[in-house]
C-alpha cells in the first residue's frame, strides 16, 4: 500500500507491506532536522528503502539504529559528517551527491560497508 501523507506542510510516499513501514520517500523540501530524540525514524526498524534527497539535512545520527536499510538516499543536503551511517550493514546502495563530502570520508565508509554502492557524485 503506498499513500502520501502530510508532515508539516510536506508530502512524504510511505510504502507500507502487511502493516509494516518498509519504505520512505521525501524529497525538494525543507526537512532539515531529523531530531535525535523521539525520531520518528527511530520506531522504523524494518525500514530498507529511505530517500530524503534535497532535504538540506546536517545531522544524519537519527539514522544510526536503522540497521535493514538497503537503499538510502541523501543527495542534496549539508551532510558533513557520515560516520553513523558505519554500522549500516546491510546498506547496498548509498546516494549522497551534492553534499560536502570529501573523497577521504568516502573511503572509510567504503571501508566499513564493503558490500555497498557509495555514490557521491550526481548522475542523472
Amino acid at each position: 500500500m503506498a499513500r502520501f501523507c502530510p508532515h508539516d506542510g510536506q508530502d512524504i510516499l510511505v510504502l507500507q507491506e502487511n502493516g509494516t513501514i518498509r519504505s520512505v520517500f521525501s524529497s525538494q523540501s525543507t526537512l532539515q532536522h531529523l531530531k535525535r530524540r523521539n525520531s520518528p525514524l527511530q520506531g522504523l526498524t524494518n525500514l530498507t528503502w529511505l530517500v530524503l534527497g534535497n532535504n538540506e539535512i546536517t545531522d544524519i545520527s537519527p539514522l544510526q539504529g536503522l540497521n535493514n536499510l538497503r537503499d538510502l538516499e541523501l543527495w542534496g543536503s549539508e551532510i558533513t559528517d557520515i560516520s553513523p551511517l558505519q554500522g549500516l550493514n546491510n546498506l547496498t546502495r548509498l546516494g549522497l551527491g551534492d553534499n560536502p563530502i570529501s573523497q577521504s570520508q568516502k573511503d572509510d565508509l567504503q571501508r566499513a560497508l564493503p558490500n555497498c554502492r557509495i555514490d557521491i557524485d550526481i548522475d542523472f
